[in-house]
């Protein structure tokens, strides 16, 4: 089980920019919808066509940056944004419940009242730790999205 949350990689090409983004449009079209994307001059969003996305599905943002002679590309494969703020809201609200009710829970205790609030603390602590399950079981159920991405973008990158 890998905790890396978004895999990245980059690659110096000796296409420009627009000559990539114009080569990734023909790839579109050459592959018959194996994947899509939307392009502008310095991003490109990759992700498998709508009737084989699911909720875990990953899409490929490409930052691409003119150097001399060529273009770095840097690839983050990630969740769709939606996916990922949920689950990022869901981490945020646990660690606040936790340290909210950890705080007072504690207070409770330093007063030798009955400190019942702790074992909330407990609970949200207990909600982080299964969303990052959670996250870690849509990572291992995305894997051969994640594959089909990077071998169109490999073949992208090598023409």
């Amino acid at each position: 089980m890998s905790i890396e949350i978004r895999p990245s990689f980059e690659k110096h090409i000796s296409l420009s920019p627009e000559e990539f983004v114009n080569k990734l449009c023909e790839e579109f079209k050459r592959h018959n919808r194996r994947c899509e994307g939307a392009a502008t001059r310095n991003h490109v969003t990759l992700r498998l066509p709508p009737e084989k996305q699911h909720f875990w599905s990953p899409q490929l943002d490409l930052e691409l940056e003119a150097e001399d002679g060529g273009t770095l590309v840097r690839g983050r494969y990630g969740p769709k944004p939606s996916v990922w703020t949920l689950f990022m809201f869901g981490y945020g609200l646990a660690g606040f419940g936790w340290m909210i009710f950890l705080i007072l829970g504690m207070s409770e205790w330093m007063l030798q009242k009955q400190a019942g609030k702790i074992l909330w603390s407990f609970g949200f602590l207990g909600f982080g730790v299964l969303l990052f399950f959670a996250a870690q079981a849509g990572k291992t159920l995305s894997r051969k999205d994640m594959r089909e991405l990077d071998e169109f973008i490999r073949e992208a990158l090598q023409h």
